[in-house]
């Protein structure tokens, strides 16, 4: 048989938990956990575990490793840096964007505002955002996060005003396309149970009573740390499945453009496909109306140059723009893939000389390129280049052309969104 292992990781220091779940690729009924500690450090710890995958079970195919969202960018860079020397195919992702995208319901349903924090051994982390289910796909927008990494004596009540009352001000003042209600509340105690027994839940029990919605009731959602290690290995599994799909792409590459829609119905590509990873690109973008205060861009992926001929990946609304002429306010559009193919589209208001305007609109959302929010699966990529050979190319390009012409003779030389 063919085996995955997800691997859940809540602290780095020697005598931590390291909890992983064994899955076959071909029989959905086999399941085996393991619990070992972190003696030495973390390749000793990884080297155990892979003795023990070879001992109870075999050969263990892929590996996928759900670490604390409060993680700093070196812990996060070390863990998978080690992984890889221990494992051979592995995938690192966030607890909090793990769980919390498992919670959803991918019913179709308008955006709505969601606030999900992450109770760790070592931190928390907290995220707001707007998310909305269109088409069996989750998109997150508005997205703005928030990390606390001292955790001695703090109490329920700081941890609150610290991880989510921020978000609660933030709407209160700026509200998002849905309004300044909070829709749903997600809380993951991602500690072990003999060092927080109940923070993540006081944490809980106290947002219940803080935060309300003046109809609707709002949604809590509490998650123990055992919902971690499920929602890894099941994701493991898919994750290895995919990569036995016949895909037009090759490892650490993009296999398709990254692209803004335009409003005249083409796209603009900022990353093209077969570019290496870690990869990013810009753009320029301008107004298509008179007083235009906000724009919704919508980031699609596919080879075609046509909005209707790729696929949508994520949308990103920026708010706050200044009342102008059509053309005269600039937006930048950056974004950037990473290691760990976790794209970030980040939008900013940008002057004449190209430089972010001093209190200007900007706002950046994340999601991963071929799984996660956008679940881009294998097949589906797949599906993107047999559609693709179907198309007239050239006689795209040659309209596009046309109409980027046109646009740039009758304003400025930059696109509008």
């Amino acid at each position: 048989m063919s085996f995955t292992a997800g691997i859940s990781i809540n602290s780095l220091t020697t005598g931590s938990t390291i909890k992983a779940k064994v899955l076959s690729h071909e029989d959905d009924n086999y399941s085996q956990t393991f619990e070992i500690r972190i003696d030495e450090n973390l390749q000793s710890a990884f080297r155990y575990l892979e003795k023990i995958f070879s001992e109870k079970c075999g050969e263990v195919k892929y590996v996928a490793i759900a670490i604390p969202t409060y993680f700093k960018e070196q812990d996060r860079e070390f863990v998978n840096t080690t992984g890889k020397n221990v494992f051979s195919h592995i995938r690192t992702l966030k607890n909090l964007h793990l769980v919390h995208s498992n919670s959803l319901q991918v019913d179709e349903h308008p955006p709505e505002n969601h606030i999900a924090v992450e109770i760790g051994q070592d931190g928390a982390a907290g995220r707001v955002g707007v998310v909305e289910a269109e088409d069996k796909i989750m998109f997150y927008g508005d997205t703005e996060d928030v990390y606390v990494h001292d955790m001695d004596a703090i109490e329920p009540d700081v941890l609150f005003n610290r991880t989510m009352q921020p978000f609660l001000d933030r709407l209160s003042k700026n509200p998002t396309e849905c309004g300044s209600e909070v829709h749903k509340v997600v809380v993951l105690d991602s500690s072990p149970i003999e060092n927080h027994p109940t923070m993540g839940f006081r944490l809980h029990t106290l947002a219940q009573t803080r935060i309300r919605r003046s109809e609707l009731p709002t949604e809590f959602v509490y998650e123990d740390g055992s919902k971690i290690l499920d929602h890894i290995a099941k994701t493991s599994c898919k994750l290895y499945e995919d990569s036995l799909q016949p895909l037009g792409c090759i490892f650490n590459v993009m296999c398709f453009n990254v692209s803004i829609a335009k409003v005249d119905g083409f796209v603009k590509t900022i990353l093209r496909r077969h570019q290496t990873i870690p990869t990013q690109g810009q753009a320029v973008f301008t107004t298509a109306k008179d007083n235009q205060t906000e724009v919704h861009l919508h980031i699609m992926v596919g080879l075609a140059h046509r909005v209707a001929d790729n696929k949508l990946s994520g949308k990103l609304v920026l708010r706050g723009l200044p009342p102008k002429s059509r053309g005269e306010v600039l937006i930048r559009v950056s974004i950037m893939v990473d290691y760990y193919e976790q794209m970030t589209v980040v939008a900013e208001e940008v002057g004449l000389d190209l430089i972010p305007v001093t209190n200007g609109a900007s706002a950046t959302i994340e999601f991963m390129t071929t799984s996660g929010e956008a679940n881009l699966d294998a097949r589906l990529i797949d599906q993107l280049f047999v559609d693709f050979r179907k198309l007239d190319v050239e006689e795209d390009l040659r309209q596009s052309q046309e109409v980027e012409q046109r646009w740039a003779d009758s304003s400025a030389s930059v696109r509008s969104v």
